[in-house]
């Protein structure tokens, strides 16, 4: 499995490190970047990095920035991981685009602050644009978890027939760790817990998750009852498979997935 850690800056470097550490193991690669992101009006190369020769902008701060962090990026690493590191300057979603493809990714490894609705409106988080924009599995942090193994894994969704996700890195971290896995479902009808019970047979004879355990939880509100597993269940990463909204509030809410990726404190594993 080949893993791309994204460092926002120094602070954070010990905690993305020893949780790239958690998800991958022998044989597995791992890159670690720093992308300075530059104005959309700045040329790039195709690969997303600025042009050497530009003369039309002042990019004397965005170079010195790059720098001071190839400084720390050196110095910081204490990790006994095979690692390649990474400061570039330039547009980061291109960037990103042209590594995945370079590196052959299977899994980009972020971290963002916790975020509200109400800043959902004004603009995308960092880890929600690169989930759509790129579509690639995406793995967020939003605090340190370096005191925390990874003993029990999630997987919510409504398990419909059509979900063709690949469960690879999901069993490649469980496989790490011998981590149990139960698939989580939600239903406001009692009498529909046979039928997703099915779903959820098929899912794992399908993914061969063997072992893995079932819970349906009735609600009627099915964002609340996600967000409240964690007072109930011990959870240590929640992977997230095609929820979706339903009536007004998918279309004044949006993706259920990505408010669940923005605003939960535990690790969320976006396939």
């Amino acid at each position: 499995m080949n893993v791309l850690a994204l460092i926002r800056n120094e602070d954070e470097l010990p905690s993305v490190l020893d949780y790239a550490s958690k998800v991958t193991t022998s044989g597995d690669e791992l890159y670690v970047m720093n992308i300075i992101q530059v104005p959309a009006e700045v040329p790039t190369k195709q690969t997303g990095e600025v042009l050497d020769f530009c003369s039309e902008f002042d990019l004397s701060p965005f170079l010195a920035e790059k720098r001071n962090n190839e400084d720390w990026m050196r110095s910081r690493f204490d990790s006994e991981i095979p690692l390649q590191r990474e400061v570039v300057v330039g547009h980061r979603l291109t960037i990103l685009n042209d590594r995945i493809k370079r590196w052959n990714v299977d899994l980009i490894l972020t971290s963002s602050e916790l975020s509200t609705e109400f800043k959902d409106l004004i603009r995308k988080t960092k880890a929600e644009r690169i989930k759509s924009k790129l579509q690639i599995p995406i793995l967020n942090l939003k605090c340190d978890r370096r005191k925390q193994a990874i003993e029990h894994i999630a997987i919510v969704s409504d398990f419909q027939e059509e979900n063709g996700h690949d469960l690879a890195l999901v069993k490649h971290i469980a496989g790490i760790h011998q981590a149990q896995i139960t698939l989580f479902s939600f239903s406001k009808e009692a009498d529909q817990e046979h039928v997703i019970l099915s779903l959820m047979d098929r899912f794992i004879e399908k993914h061969g998750l063997e072992g893995a355990q079932k819970q349906v939880i009735f609600t009627a509100d099915k964002e609340t009852s996600v967000q409240q597993l964690l007072m109930e269940y011990s959870i240590q990463l929640m992977v997230t498979l095609d929820l979706e909204r339903q009536g007004f509030k998918r279309l004044f809410k949006g993706d259920l997935e990505s408010d669940l990726l923005n605003h939960m404190l535990v690790p969320i594993l976006a396939l």
